[in-house]
């Protein structure tokens, strides 16, 4: 993030004052997340010049804006109230609080191209270079590019994708290379899927990102951050309501267990987030 002449804060939480995006106490990630959409996502779409043809090869664009109030790996569905040795609530709600984990991300831009060489068209382009980058660099304090290959297991109906678990997931380092993992993973909930009509009702749009990023410094599309992760799958529902019945159903418990077999038990985490359709074809 950036101070108001333009530089690099070196201490975000020490320079708060000096910070370019502001520093309302209490309100930052909403003011973040208002902005993301409201005005960032208009900017990032917006063409100046007729000759500028960058965003046509960018087949959708979604930001997936995390939601406290949903489900999470910290505090899964479904949702108990603190009790006493006899099963009856305590009178006061002092010292019962449960503590609160923040996930290690507040959002997600999900970004689709067609093929793999059209990413440097969007990202290369003069618009992109002079006005979105350095906006970036201003609004988020952290980003971590995925590039990914993407594996629709099924596809959703227009508008009926409010909300997406997103869950990163990380491979038993002692059984599988990634392109292992990732074949296993695929062909386990493929199967999950074909044959279980609880899941196939229930979620509206279900996707798997296999990270083709490197693993080691130096190798193409490397991100020190997202290079552990193995893949993240998207599960898209028509309310947050169908998320956390889904999240309680003997079929989720079953494509839990097919995943335990092949993934590093503590390696990823789940939030719940809200989408917003920025583009879509």
């Amino acid at each position: 993030m950036l101070n108001k002449l333009g530089e690099p804060l070196s201490d975000v939480e020490a320079q708060k004052a000096e910070n370019a995006f502001g520093n309302e106490e209490g309100i930052n990630f909403e003011k973040w997340s208002e902005y993301w959409r409201k005005v960032h996502g208009p900017r990032f779409t917006y063409v100046e010049a007729p000759d500028d043809k960058s965003l046509a090869v960018l087949k959708r664009y979604d930001q997936l804006h995390r939601l406290p109030a949903g489900p999470s790996s910290d505090f899964p569905a479904p949702y108990e109230p603190p009790l006493d040795a006899d099963n009856r609530l305590f009178p006061t709600v002092i010292g019962h609080i449960p503590q609160y984990r923040r996930p290690a991300w507040d959002g997600a831009a999900y970004l689709v191209f067609e093929h793999r060489v059209e990413i440097p068209v969007l990202f290369s382009s003069a618009r992109v270079i002079e006005k979105i980058l350095p906006e970036d660099r201003v609004i988020f304090r952290d980003i971590a590019p995925m590039i990914a290959d993407q594996f629709i297991l099924k596809e959703g109906k227009k508008d009926d994708e409010a909300v997406t678990l997103i869950k990163t997931h990380v491979r038993a380092q002692t059984m599988l290379d990634r392109d292992a993992f990732q074949s296993r993973w695929l062909k386990a909930n493929a199967a999950l899927f074909q044959r279980s009509p609880e899941i196939f009702s229930t979620v509206s749009r279900y996707v798997q990102l296999h990270n083709a990023g490197g693993t080691k410094p130096g190798e193409h599309f490397f991100d020190p951050d997202m290079s552990v992760i193995d893949g993240i799958s998207l599960t898209s529902f028509s309310t947050v309501a169908s998320l956390e019945r889904f999240l309680t159903s003997n079929a989720y418990h079953e494509l839990l267990e097919a995943e335990a077999a092949i993934s590093e038990p503590s390696g990823g985490e789940f939030w719940t987030a809200i989408n917003f359709s920025v583009i879509q074809d």
